[in-house]
């Protein structure tokens, strides 16, 4: 009997001390990841009527995918090559979900004292990935055991990501912004999707919070990351962040309707959706007949971003067709969708795989599908600066675009440009 009472004393000793230390480190992300608004001076959002282009409205999506997001920001550097004053030059609007909103929200931000001069270029991003993603999926020895490896706490501590985000964005908010941005993201209290964007006429009501914790939020998986609080200055808890793209991964759609509403009186929209690798086989049927939830679980995320990235692909390139199906052969459409994806390997593919072979492969595949669309992205490089189109670029579009015609597509869609 002592010894019985002995045992369940110490184990009831460490319940005790393992609850306590549970609640602790609770507290602690908790704090971590209440954010408040950031006092910046008054400056005015970029209007819409000063920017709107006549012919071509130019507009790039980057989907969400973790480290995969080396894959469009290779397909930047080529462009860049094009326009060396930086993609933000090259598109009237840019939207992104996850490591899309990261990414946009790097390649708008402005240098401090030189308004004219972009602090980041695709090449110098991608350099900053490579550096710093191991230290976004690490954990410690301590944190895997209290956490059961992710089974009851975030499985990554967001310390690291949310340091890195404020030490390269400080205090930008959305109105430092000089392009026109979307990010997008999940508020888990309500329910909704937030877009955080810079125009007058969008919800600036969300611009009074820095970039960098915003892109904290919009990069928080579920059940990888704790979600980001965002706070008022009397502690009231306004949203709770989370990253969309277990939901919506491709933000191509909702950023068109945005563009829109933007300059609704263009000619043509000329949409670049990036994705971070298509992976069409994920398994063999033999093997995922045996899986059960420990198996599903760590594929969940791929299979859930995949699928919805390519249903909100189709859906674009659907609208386009079926507008092609009523035009002459020479002329453009309203809506030009390029969608460019590399497919992958899907044991190569992890969203957090951090190893130098991994990030090498990412790129090495981008490299491959730029090399087959080399001058349709010359042509998408040079499209802004003069609003009009040489005949090889019209003639590059026109095929990309013939390309995807599809002869048994005959249905109706709603109108997209529609308010």
């Amino acid at each position: 009997m002592k010894i019985i009472y002995t045992v369940s004393s110490i184990v009831l000793a460490l319940i005790i001390l393992y609850s306590l230390l549970m609640h602790n480190i609770s507290s602690h992300i908790l704090k971590q990841n209440t954010v408040y608004p950031v006092e910046t001076a008054a400056q005015t959002a970029p209007s819409e009527e000063r920017i709107c282009p006549k012919n071509y409205y130019t507009i790039l999506t980057i989907d969400g995918g973790g480290t995969r997001g080396l894959i469009p920001l290779t397909y930047l550097k080529y462009l860049e090559q094009y326009n060396p004053n930086g993609t933000a030059n090259i598109f009237n609007l840019m939207g992104g979900i996850s490591t899309g909103a990261i990414i946009v929200a790097a390649l708008s931000k402005v240098q401090p004292d030189m308004p004219d001069t972009y602090h980041f270029t695709a090449k110098q991003i991608s350099d900053l990935y490579k550096k710093e993603s191991p230290d976004f999926f690490s954990q410690s020895i301590i944190y895997r055991i209290i956490s059961l490896n992710g089974l009851i706490m975030p499985l990554f501590n967001s310390y690291n990501k949310n340091n890195f985000f404020k030490i390269n964005f400080k205090n930008t908010t959305l109105k430092n912004l000089t392009n026109h941005v979307a990010l997008f993201a999940y508020d888990i209290k309500h329910k909704n999707i937030l877009i955080f964007c810079n125009w007058i006429k969008c919800d600036n009501s969300l611009n009074q919070y820095s970039i960098a914790d915003i892109v904290s939020g919009a990069t928080s998986v579920m059940g990888v990351y704790a979600p980001v609080m965002f706070s008022t200055h009397a502690h009231q808890i306004k949203y709770n962040i989370a990253d969309l793209g277990l939901i919506i991964n491709n933000p191509a759609y909702m950023t068109v309707r945005l563009a829109a509403k933007i300059c609704p009186d263009v000619q043509h929209y000329v949409v670049l959706s990036l994705g971070t690798g298509n992976y069409p086989e994920m398994s063999s049927n033999q093997e995922s007949y045996h899986w059960g939830l420990t198996q599903w679980m760590p594929n969940l995320i791929a299979a859930t971003t995949e699928t919805n990235s390519e249903a909100a692909s189709e859906y674009l390139s659907f609208f386009m067709r079926h507008e092609l199906s009523t035009i002459p052969d020479n002329q453009l459409p309203k809506l030009i969708y390029i969608r460019l994806n590399p497919v992958l390997d899907w044991n190569d593919s992890k969203s957090f795989a951090t190893s130098p072979e991994n990030l090498d492969y990412f790129e090495k595949k981008s490299y491959e599908d730029i090399n087959k669309n080399k001058q349709l992205l010359q042509c998408i490089a040079t499209i802004r600066i003069k609003d009009e189109l040489t005949s090889e670029c019209k003639e590059q579009l026109l095929n990309y675009i013939h390309l995807q015609r599809s002869p048994y597509f005959a249905i109706s869609l709603p109108g997209i440009f529609k308010n």
